[in-house]
């Protein structure tokens, strides 16, 4: 019963993607508000040259587990290749800054990149413990300090979507096929495409998220949705007309066979959507080859005279 899968788009179109795809969702200014006032501070005494070396850990295992996955690394290399702020950002930071803030220190900041900036970390995908350094950036005091919560975003949450997705790969073994299909509750666009990304990492094998697939090369895959099931109400809609035993799945047919009091109930016209969804959706995409079995153990489970 496995779906049909969609495979990734090309290394080098996927690499060039995801560099877009972290320079527009990470700009400079996806940061708090205090770094500005700090480095300020650090500007205004002289200090901001200073050598300053910032360390990112965590303090307990996310979901009560003994380990975590490192992740994010990739996108904090890119982030730091493309750090600079913008005329336009200068301007808004001069309108939400003291108005007493020197004019010298945008012009400063507008010159900031991270050349002299040295990260060092663990490798990505690698299994770490709490309170033990992950990451290490080091550079002028004023350029780390701006660089931190950025650099936290980046991590955190790839870090913990990595970890959840590596907990279901060591339930469900070596040989299942895992496909994430979390997009619809995700946190958001960014956080959709952030989390099928590191689900992919962590250990699932396809996704549903087809910019996820366009953006990181990720195979995607599918089944259908439960209102295709429910758009069919009879088998004459299904078209062109096909030979049952060749589209039904081998578990479809062993659903029926597990339940045999349940079986000739499946010919009625209240389970014709559960029947005429399966034999429809090959017949028009091999993508939509796969069923979704929850509609038919649900009927064989808990029949009603009518299927809403």
């Amino acid at each position: 019963l496995g779906p049909c899968l969609k495979m990734a788009a090309p290394e080098s179109e996927a690499c060039a993607a995801m560099e877009r795809s972290v320079r527009q969702r990470v700009p400079p200014l996806l940061t708090d508000l205090y770094h500005f006032t700090m480095a300020y501070a650090y500007w205004r005494s002289g200090r901001h040259d200073e050598p300053a070396a910032f360390e990112l850990f965590f303090r307990d295992n996310p979901f009560g587990g003994g380990f975590s996955l490192f992740a994010g690394l990739h996108d904090c290399l890119l982030f730091l290749k493309h750090f600079s702020f913008s005329e336009e950002d200068v301007q808004y930071l001069r309108s939400v800054l003291p108005g007493c803030t020197d004019p010298a220190f945008f012009c400063y900041l507008r010159s900031l990149d991270c050349s002299q900036v040295t990260l060092r970390s663990v490798p990505e995908g690698q299994t770490v413990f709490a309170r033990v350094p992950l990451v290490q950036v080091s550079g002028p005091l004023a350029v780390v300090q701006l660089l931190e919560t950025s650099l936290l975003c980046l991590v955190n949450y790839a870090s913990l979507v990595c970890s959840n997705a590596a907990r279901f790969r060591l339930a469900a073994g070596p040989r299942l096929r895992l496909l994430e299909l979390g997009l619809r509750r995700a946190q958001g666009p960014d956080g959709g495409l952030t989390a099928s990304r590191y689900s992919h990492i962590g250990g699932f094998d396809v996704s549903s998220n087809v910019l996820a697939g366009c953006v990181f090369g990720i195979p995607v895959s599918g089944t259908m949705a439960h209102s295709f099931v429910t758009s069919f109400s009879s088998l004459e809609q299904v078209q062109p007309r096909v030979s049952a035993p060749f589209l039904l799945s081998t578990a479809l047919f062993s659903a029926l066979l597990c339940c045999p009091l349940r079986s000739s109930a499946l010919l009625s016209s209240a389970a014709s959507p559960l029947l005429s969804s399966p034999l429809s959706s090959p017949a028009a995409s091999p993508l939509l080859s796969s069923a979704l079995l929850s509609s038919f153990f649900s009927y064989l489970l808990f029949p009603s005279p009518q299927l809403s």
